[in-house]
């Protein structure tokens, strides 16, 4: 039932950013802005500036739009013109975690995996350019942004948080910019479901 909230320092690549992510938390806590609207709003912000939403959220990419109609129900005019860190791979991701109550990621096992033990995994692993890489528990996609491969259909993440599903899929939409596809995030619980998921 923890109440308190903590900011992931390891999760930074560049520490500098901890100022930025200070100030979407005070910004947040001072206008009362919910978890949900925050989140949509720096995918939003994301989004569109990497170029691939114009600012009246209309896009070229055409299998995202119903994901983008999703994201734009619920949002906050004044976090989508924050200038935000282009030198984090998953900065959405952070100030997720920073948000979210010590008590509620402990109900839902939210943890994300620091990125040296990441890189540590990937050591290992070698990928096909023809083989799938699936992650049950995907968070906010920090394995799936680590695959090596150039083909952003052969990725696949499960995860019971709708949020975070949201912040991987807009993390791979951003990686893969060139690409018009919609990533194979599911809001799902895949360790009830299993491999049925893959089939449908």
């Amino acid at each position: 039932h923890s109440t308190k909230t903590i900011i992931p320092i390891e999760s930074f690549s560049n520490k500098n950013n901890i100022v930025v992510m200070n100030e979407i938390i005070f910004l947040v806590k001072s206008k009362n802005i919910d978890i949900k609207t925050t989140i949509n709003s720096l995918c939003l912000n994301m989004l569109i500036k990497a170029g691939i939403l114009k600012e009246n959220f209309s896009c070229n990419h055409n299998a995202i739009k119903g994901f983008i109609n999703d994201i734009t129900s619920q949002y906050e005019k004044t976090l989508l013109t924050m200038i935000l860190p282009n030198d984090e791979q998953d900065f959405i991701g952070i100030v997720y975690q920073a948000l979210l109550l010590e008590g509620t990621k402990n109900a839902m096992g939210s943890y994300y995996t620091p990125q040296n033990i990441i890189d540590n995994i990937y050591s290992n692993i070698n990928i096909k350019e023809n083989e799938n890489m699936l992650d049950p528990a995907c968070g906010s996609g920090r394995f799936l942004l680590n695959a090596k491969t150039l083909n952003p259909n052969n990725l696949y993440g499960f995860d019971i948080d709708e949020i975070a599903v949201n912040i991987a899929k807009t993390n791979l939409i951003i990686k893969y910019k060139d690409v018009d596809f919609l990533p194979n995030i599911y809001c799902s619980d895949f360790l009830k479901l299993g491999v049925n998921l893959l089939s449908d």
